[in-house]
């Protein structure tokens, strides 16, 4: 990656200030002064002026040209003009851009002369940026990638610019500007977190005091103080156990490449907007820890309908309070400006430290409208990716993607894992693939990286925990289940029961409900209540520490059993004692018994050893599931939410093989021998009835992978080439990003306590074609549940439809 000159900086800000050239078209004009007759648009007709031919093209081609020489021999003006015009959201081919008429709306009529405005800018923007206009300098970068760059750098520019809590409106139409928009740039990039030399100068030399004054690094951490400085784009992955800190020393890392002046920013990306809530507060700490209050970058947690900022939360109080829907208030007026990025998802990756889900990520290299702007913020952060295994063949596909263009653009990014595989992680660095001797003999801690060398620090000696595992016939006998989970927390044991699928959670908490004593169930507000995802957030926030305060550090000492989903396996801070749990992938279930003797307590007696027991069936043969074809799907999310029944036989095959596994001493080995393709051959050996089954699944990956490089966002294709169309609602929907958030007219009571005025809905319950914020319509509140219809269709928000379950349900009408 080259710097660029002064001469090349000015020549960016000059096609930035000709973005809106379009604006002089008399259609446009019209438009903005409200006057009769034919009005235009200024993107596509501006393009448009490229093909012209005639007086008006020649005359365009004559205002330009002291453009020309800024290109090289391999790159076309045109192409770098359309970089800088095309900013509202969407690449456009100008090549196939048709514009009726579009000679007469640039023809001068009535006095009026539209590229003699063109010329006037152009003629303004040398006067501001003179050494532009200056001989030599060298041409600006040719190729694809950087006019995929620079667009969505003019397009975060336009989004700043446009905003009048920076840039109010003139009072006098030809009042001189420049001066005092440069001081309001300068002041609108600090505000929002795109400027931080004064917090690089604030933190100085980084070191472990700056993570907390009585801060002992452990060994991953540690390991962090030797990586070197990367001089260009870089990939580095850390491998260790929960329990390690590898959120302490990505962080550590990052306040490194930030000292250095190679990142400006960071986005730390989970799988889930619980993780991307709780690690949000993690972080938000460790920034105020840091740097100084007055110096510090902003911290946004990057979740839909969570306006945070640093302490802060905000509101849209919406068209009642007489405002924009769009229209944020803070809690602290002078966060406007700070808050700036947590406005909007599609600013999110503007900020300055910014916490929230992968998919945000993914959206920057998708084809799908602004996927330029969030690159653009993107390529100035150092990219944190947590429980980077947590992903199906499409997604990963996509992050892969995504990682390849950040590190030739000269990005950085870190990727966390306690489970993560040798191919994958081969994959992910662009290696050979290891075979599964060297997978297994691979080192565990492990730091590795593009421009590293392998480090393997030490475990610490408080994480090495021993723990019996079994596995037990009932995941379909809820009777056997409740008995086991009864006896452990009368015992004094705290019990947490994960079950894979929401509708058996609902069972198990039926069942419990109606035998266990309530004191032995977690709840709050006096009702025993099941974690899964379908909450509101201000119901999602109670349960969450609802359930850290039960099973988390300093946990009381009478014995409780919790039930959830997969909600309960990551980010949350939980110490159980026993652990009941379906059968899932070996990855999957490390995760899960990372929930037990996480801290170092006092056991109750029997529960001196964690313990994990998994559920399977009475008849443990899953090829019982298989559909004539190779199509798996058994009850418990087999074949369904975990796919490939070969890895869950792996899995079931290694808990029958040892009473006891120690963590992390053993957990290379068991995820290689569930997940690497040796070992699944090896599965479909003993149980030739997979083999079909196998061909299923991989034939599945191979299309997932190949609707990822469809949908994908390729800066190596030129830009306008791709100017996403039916590909974008594609993109969107296979990522179930297109979640909408719906407001509700006035505040609804909330299942715990406290009230909601919004929730999001997932898109596959809505029709196509909706905007991203709608309304609750024909409310109905009663004493224990909220309906309301949207786009037609009915939900029901309640605190106990069944056995104290909060979900929302929908149905077509």
């Amino acid at each position: 990656m080259t710097a660029f000159s002064e001469v090349q900086i000015q020549r960016l800000c000059v096609l930035a200030a000709l973005h809106d050239l379009g604006k002089f078209n008399h259609g446009f004009q019209q438009k903005a002064r409200q006057e009769e007759g034919r009005t235009a648009g200024h993107v596509v007709e501006a393009l448009g002026l490229f093909k012209l031919s005639g007086a008006v093209g020649d005359r365009f081609v004559e205002v330009t040209d002291p453009l020309v020489s800024w290109v090289s021999e391999d790159e076309h003006l045109d192409n770098l003009l359309a970089a800088s015009i095309a900013h509202h959201g969407r690449p456009i081919d100008f090549e196939k851009t048709s514009v009726p008429g579009l000679e007469a709306l640039w023809r001068p009529r009535n006095g009026v002369d539209p590229l003699g405005g063109v010329e006037a800018l152009l003629a303004a923007a040398q006067a501001w940026f003179p050494l532009a206009f200056e001989p030599g300098g060298g041409p600006l970068p040719a190729g694809s990638a950087f006019l995929h760059g620079l667009n969505g750098w003019v397009s975060l520019a336009d989004w700043l610019g446009s905003d009048t809590l920076f840039f109010p409106y003139a009072e006098a139409a030809n009042a001189p500007r420049f001066a005092a928009s440069q001081a309001r740039a300068q002041a609108a990039v600090a505000r929002v977190g795109l400027s931080t030399s004064m917090a690089r100068q604030a933190l100085g030399e980084p070191g472990f005091r700056h993570l907390g004054a009585t801060f002992a690094p452990r060994p991953v951490q540690a390991a962090m103080a030797h990586l070197p400085t990367p001089a260009a784009g870089s990939l580095t992955i850390i491998e260790a156990p929960t329990g390690e800190g590898k959120t302490e020393a990505a962080f550590f890392a990052w306040l490194r490449l930030f000292a250095a002046g190679v990142v400006d920013g960071l986005y730390f990306a989970l799988p889930t907007r619980t993780a991307a809530v709780e690690i949000f507060k993690r972080i938000k700490d460790l920034v105020a820890t840091a740097l100084p209050a007055d110096v510090r970058p902003p911290v946004i947690q990057a979740v839909p309908g969570y306006l945070r900022v640093d302490e802060a939360t905000g509101q849209r109080p919406g068209e009642a309070h007489g405002l924009s829907p769009y229209a944020v208030l803070w809690d602290d007026d002078g966060l406007r400006g700070r808050g700036w990025a947590a406005e909007s998802p599609k600013r999110y990756l503007a900020g300055g430290v910014v916490v929230g889900t992968i998919d945000q990520v993914l959206l920057a290299g998708l084809q799908v409208k602004h996927a330029h702007l969030r690159s653009a913020g993107l390529l100035r952060l150092l990219l944190i990716v947590d429980e980077v295994h947590a992903s199906d063949a499409y997604m990963a596909a996509l992050l892969t993607g995504v990682l390849r263009r950040h590190q030739q653009a000269g990005g950085h990014a870190l990727l966390l894992s306690a489970t993560l595989g040798g191919e994958a992680r081969a994959k992910l660095l662009d290696k050979p693939a290891p075979d599964l001797a060297a997978a297994v003999a691979a080192p565990y801690p492990l730091v590795s990286g593009t421009d590293v060398s392998p480090q393997a620090p030490e475990t610490s000696a408080t994480n090495r925990k021993r723990v019996r595992w079994s596995l037990q016939p009932w995941a379909a006998d809820a009777d056997a289940l409740v008995a086991r989970a009864w006896a452990a927390a009368e015992a004094g044991g705290h019990v947490l029961i994960i079950r894979n699928t929401v509708r058996d959670a609902l069972a198990t908490q039926a069942a419990l409900e109606a035998s266990v004593p309530a004191a032995l169930l977690f709840g709050l507000t006096g009702s025993p209540a099941l974690h899964h995802s379908r909450f509101c957030r201000t119901d999602r926030l109670a349960l969450d520490a609802a359930i850290q305060q039960a099973f988390g550090k300093g946990r009381p000492g009478q014995g409780l059993i919790a039930v959830g989903t997969q909600t309960l396996e990551q980010s949350l801070d939980l110490d159980a004692d026993l652990l009941l749990t379906d059968l899932c992938p070996v990855d999957v279930l490390l995760q899960r018994i990372g929930r037990l003797h996480r801290h170092q307590a006092a056991r109750p007696a029997g529960f001196e050893t964690a313990a994990v027991e998994v559920l399977i069936e009475e008849d443990p043969d899953l090829t019982r599931f298989l559909r004539p074809k190779g199509q798996a799907r058994g009850p418990h999310g087999w074949g369904t939410v975990y796919r490939d029944l070969r890895v869950l036989e792996a899995t079931r095959r290694l808990i029958d093989a040892d009473a006891v596994i120690t963590t992390p001493d053993d957990c290379r080995r068991l995820v290689e021998q569930a997940v690497h393709s040796e070992a699944l051959r090896a599965i479909e050996s003993d149980l030739p009835a997979l083999r079909p089954h196998g061909l299923i699944v991989g034939t599945a990956e191979f299309v997932q992978e190949r609707t990822a490089s469809l949908v994908r966002l390729d800066w190596a294709r030129p830009f306008g080439a791709d100017t996403f169309g039916e590909l974008e609602a594609r993109a969107a929907t296979r990522l179930g990003l297109d979640d909408r958030e719906v407001d509700f007219p006035a505040p609804v009571p909330a299942a715990f306590g406290g009230s909601f005025a919004q929730i999001n809905l997932p898109a596959r319950q809505l029709p196509e074609d909706l905007p991203d914020r709608l309304t609750a319509e024909n409310l109905v509140v009663g004493d224990s549940s909220v309906r309301f219809t949207v786009a037609g269709r009915l939900f029901t928000y309640s605190a106990r439809p069944r056995s104290g379950v909060v979900m929302t349900t929908a149905c077509r009408q």
